[in-house]
């Protein structure tokens, strides 16, 4: 009877742990497809949206010069010496970053072409586009190893009539443009990020990640190969709990068989309740009681040594994630020290809201605060430092900020309370915010916090486009909002403990 019982324990055990081990690993592959799949989503936005930037930029400097009855009368009447003055030489020499000019009249016939050396610009898409159709268009050419950014429109007066001939002009790809584009991909190791004509992988040998930016010529190719942090680390994770748990398992088919042996059936019936009471899905177990007869309590003590072990590794788990999200954080804050400041500042006054509200889970209203503007590593350095009002597309990508956070941060399940603090603290109480437009307590608590923290300290503080108020100046416009942008109850809070610290730098 005991030597079936035995076996048919090692064979339970058997099918136990295959069975877990091919589950864990099913689970972690999928895991890791959708991660990476999310992760290279988000960077070919983030690529396609850094090259719109450019050709924005480019566009505008074109249309300025394109669009000019002047220019026009002078390419017309062959006024050499204006063009140079005034339309050619002077944009190559000055801080423009424009390497290429083009000028042709509507017969064709050039007058000016600087930069292109033995390349036939008349060949190109863009060029025959413009000249026969009037319109404006960018493209992408590689002239040698150099990418250039390419807008084109045609000549004209002031209000756009008389349109006639070409205005092509040509931004590089160069070392400080190259620098931010590779930042926009991090992490990467540095000898494998190429931009390339093509697509071609053939001289490396690391597996590459290829973004490519098509255009009516040619095309850019991004080619990197990219260090997962996440994913490295939770197969790495997966290995050591598959261990803890297969032990866990086999330990726990030994004791039930030893238990058998060893024990009457009322004191075994006590054990196996409390070692099925067990759940392996928490971060915190029930320790198993102390018993009188020393087999049960040796057993119990190797149960509750093993489910600290475990414990222990969860703990682990979630300090890691802190920790990656963190140096996301600060690779934020390396581009912009505003953004470090204003998030360090606004950490610290919800930190006191929280304390003054007796908030339960403080540190992880304090850490959410730290990272609510994680997302902003995905707005290029141009829109959030513009001096300049911003475009209706720039503060439309702006606004993606808390969704490009909460996207980071959504893959770990303990952040929940975390990362609706990111996603949400540019809702407002009256349902005017953004993303999601929630109104009043559907937007939630520590959503609410930071919201108050957020606008005090953006108030008080320089930015490129406008001075900073004064201290009082800004709480009589956070007053004023109350009930529309703000929680009055949070407001109140705040401001009781501005009323206290008035004379204090920390607020």
């Amino acid at each position: 009877m005991l030597r079936k019982l035995f076996f048919a324990t090692i064979l339970f055990s058997m099918i136990s742990l295959t069975t877990i081990i091919l589950g864990m690993t099913v689970i972690y592959n999928r895991g890791i497809v959708v991660f990476e799949q999310q992760e290279f989503e988000q960077k070919s936005n983030a690529v396609n949206l850094f090259v719109k930037n450019i050709f924005t930029q480019i566009n505008i400097l074109a249309e300025a010069h394109a669009s000019w009855t002047l220019a026009n009368e002078a390419v017309n009447t062959n006024d050499d010496v204006w063009i140079t003055e005034n339309l050619s030489d002077y944009l190559i020499q000055g801080d423009f970053d424009i390497d290429l000019i083009f000028i042709a009249k509507e017969d064709e016939s050039v007058v000016r072409n600087m930069g292109f050396g033995t390349f036939d610009v008349t060949t190109t898409s863009i060029y025959q586009k413009v000249l026969t159709q009037d319109t404006e268009e960018n493209s992408l050419i590689w002239i040698e190893d150099t990418l250039y950014f390419l807008s084109a429109m045609p000549l004209s007066n002031d209000d756009s009539s008389d349109k006639n001939g070409i205005f092509l002009m040509g931004r590089p790809l160069g070392e400080q443009t190259f620098n931010y584009l590779r930042s926009v991909i991090v992490p990467v190791i540095e000898e494998h990020f190429i931009v390339s004509p093509t697509n071609d992988s053939s001289t490396i040998t690391d597996p590459l990640i290829t973004f490519e930016v098509p255009s009516q010529d040619d095309s850019l190719y991004i080619l990197a190969h990219i260090e997962n942090p996440s994913a490295q680390y939770l197969k790495e994770k997966m290995i050591g709990h598959a261990t803890v748990i297969i032990s866990t398992m086999f330990t726990l088919n030994v004791i039930g068989f030893y238990i058998a042996i060893l024990i009457s059936a009322k004191q075994r019936g006590k054990l196996m309740k409390a070692i099925d009471s067990i759940q392996l899905s928490n971060n915190a177990f029930m320790k198993i009681p102390h018993y009188k007869i020393q087999e049960l309590d040796l057993i119990g003590n190797k149960v509750n040594q093993m489910l600290q072990r475990i414990e222990q590794d969860y703990d682990a788990i979630r300090f890691k994630n802190i920790e990656i999200v963190e140096l996301l954080s600060k690779a934020n804050e390396i581009n912009d020290i505003y953004t470090k400041e204003h998030s360090d500042s606004v950490s610290k006054i919800c930190e006191k809201i929280g304390s003054k509200l007796n908030i339960e889970l403080l540190d992880q209203l304090i850490l959410s605060a730290k990272l609510h503007d994680v997302g902003k590593v995905f707005i290029p350095l141009t829109v959030l430092n513009k001096k300049e009002k911003l475009t209706y597309e720039e503060f439309e990508s702006i606004k993606k900020h808390p969704e490009y956070g909460y996207n980071i941060l959504k893959e770990v399940s303990s952040f929940k309370q975390i990362n609706e603090g990111v996603l949400y603290h540019h809702e407002r109480f009256d349902g005017l915010g953004y993303p999601q437009g929630l109104k009043g307590f559907d937007i939630p608590l520590f959503a609410r916090i930071i919201s108050v923290a957020d606008v005090y300290d953006a108030l008080i503080s320089k930015r490129p486009y406008r001075d900073a108020f004064s201290k009082d100046k800004a709480i009589e416009i956070m007053k004023q909002e109350s009930g529309k942008h703000f929680d009055p109850e949070i407001l109140d809070v705040f401001l009781s403990i501005y009323a206290l610290e008035s004379s204090d730098s920390d607020i």
